[in-house]
């Protein structure tokens, strides 16, 4: 898909991780869906996906409770392993879920 730098299999599946982070059972099910949707199968990604796909995951867990969780060496692999406009992206992204975790507990708590 032309519209996302990162890529929707990439995206899904950090979806999945955040949600798997969380412990939150409707997150999960939304990302695995998301996965379903796209047909992405987790080892096939993180298989072709290399050193980029390994920096992907690794700054986004890092990022899921707090950017200050984000190393200087994590910084420099992802300035040399990704474009700039992945890591907006990958930042944009794990903003958006987070948002979305925020929603669901205001919502279940109503």
């Amino acid at each position: 898909d032309d519209r996302t730098n990162i890529g929707v299999a990439e995206k899904a599946m950090i979806a999945l991780d955040f949600a798997v982070y969380l412990d939150s059972r409707h997150l999960i099910g939304r990302a695995e869906a998301l996965m379903e949707a796209h047909e992405v199968d987790r080892e096939q990604v993180a298989k072709m996906g290399g050193k980029r796909w390994e920096v992907l995951s690794e700054l986004a867990a890092a990022f899921f409770p707090s950017p200050c969780n984000i190393s200087d060496e994590l910084a420099d692999q992802a300035v040399q392993s990704l474009e700039a406009a992945e890591i907006i992206e990958l930042v944009t992204w794990i903003s958006v879920l987070q948002m979305w975790h925020r929603w669901e507990l205001y919502v279940s708590h109503k």
